[in-house]
């Protein structure tokens, strides 16, 4: 090629990239939506398919339907909790401005009954409610610091709302468009993968599927028992506390914030004994989150446990919720082409 065509190629290539970089920027404000509908449709998309052809309903009239279920499913809950944040947040603020006043006065009979630890925890709870003020005034700005996090935490669900909102519209039109987006997807795959383009979209759609089902199931379960066991300890409202673990593990936060404070309401109010079966309740069900999920998704994909581990706990450290589904499903597709690379 001669000088002039060299730098022609150059200009060309370099404004490619001028426009590839632009044009990121322009969408990434909305990439976490992206994500998600595409997460939502891969996930979606086989019962979807399945009532369309059972029904023989028009697509726009089951999209709709679809997006409205959707939307029960994930923006009702995260507007209950972002309410649930707002109301605890003023009353901390009622305890930080009254504190004093509502501290017990007078030591519990339950107490002289621990074992062992009664006779010393009667003497702590004496020179505290001797001092109340003191406590008090060191109490407020830990209670300060709690309500500050309980409102970065409810503008975080405002953003998610507002993230999940706009997914689940992308994931409507999604399914009016399905055989064309699919198309591309294959065709992209197919072009950069060197052939083993729908090897690659399998693997993916595989592991979207799964880490899907695994998620929401697990959810699911741990919400269940949670509700039931906050039942027979004799918490109040334990349905309601239940959608709230369903909540918490769904974004992947965990049940610890529903259980500890349930646990902490019986030991004051005398039931050592349920507290603490609370307690190692409580942890057994977040101990088995963290171990059965992988497992499962990993038989459901056929890949090593340990690929499928790292890929949804490291992606949840690294970019969240969403993390889940790319983490595993980055090291799906990477160990599956290592393993065609090595086989070969």
């Amino acid at each position: 090629m001669t000088p002039r065509e060299n730098f022609e190629n150059l200009l060309r290539y370099a404004a490619i990239g001028l426009v590839a970089v632009a044009s990121f920027q322009v969408i990434r404000p909305f990439l976490g939506a992206l994500l998600w509908a595409g997460v939502l449709f891969v996930s979606t998309w086989q019962p979807f398919r399945r009532i369309e052809l059972a029904t023989g309903a028009p697509r726009k009239l089951l999209a709709l339907l679809m997006a409205g279920l959707l939307l029960i499913v994930f923006v009702v809950p995260l507007a209950l909790l972002g309410g649930s944040l707002a109301h605890h947040v003023q009353a901390l603020a009622r305890v930080a401005n009254d504190l004093t006043s509502m501290l017990p006065q007078t030591v519990p009979s339950w107490l002289d009954g621990v074992p062992l630890i009664g006779p010393m925890l009667r003497e702590s709870w004496e020179g505290i409610t001797a001092d109340s003020a003191s406590l008090a005034s060191a109490i407020q700005p830990w209670i300060g610091r709690a309500s500050h996090w309980l409102l970065a935490q409810g503008a975080h669900v405002l953003a998610a709302i507002a993230e999940i909102l706009l997914a689940i519209v992308v994931t409507g039109l999604l399914y009016l468009h399905a055989e064309t987006a699919a198309h591309w997807v294959r065709t992209t795959a197919e072009r950069i993968s060197a052939g083993k383009g729908p090897r690659v979209v399998g693997a993916v759609v595989r592991t979207v599927r799964a880490v899907m089902l695994g998620v929401v199931g697990m959810a699911v379960a741990q919400a269940t028992l949670m509700a039931l066991g906050l039942a027979v300890a004799g918490v109040p409202a334990a349905p309601l506390l239940g959608f709230v673990s369903f909540v918490l593990a769904l974004a992947q936060v965990g049940t610890s914030l529903v259980w500890i404070p349930a646990a902490l309401w019986l030991f004051y109010h005398g039931q050592l004994p349920w507290s603490l079966a609370l307690v190692a309740w409580g942890t057994a069900l977040n101990t088995v989150d963290h171990f059965v999920k992988p497992v499962y998704i990993s038989q459901e994909l056929g890949l090593p446990l340990i690929v499928i581990f790292m890929g949804v706990i490291g992606g949840v450290l690294t970019w969240g919720l969403i993390g889940a589904f790319l983490g595993a499903t980055l090291l799906a597709v990477c160990y599956t082409l290592y393993k065609e690379w090595i086989e070969d």
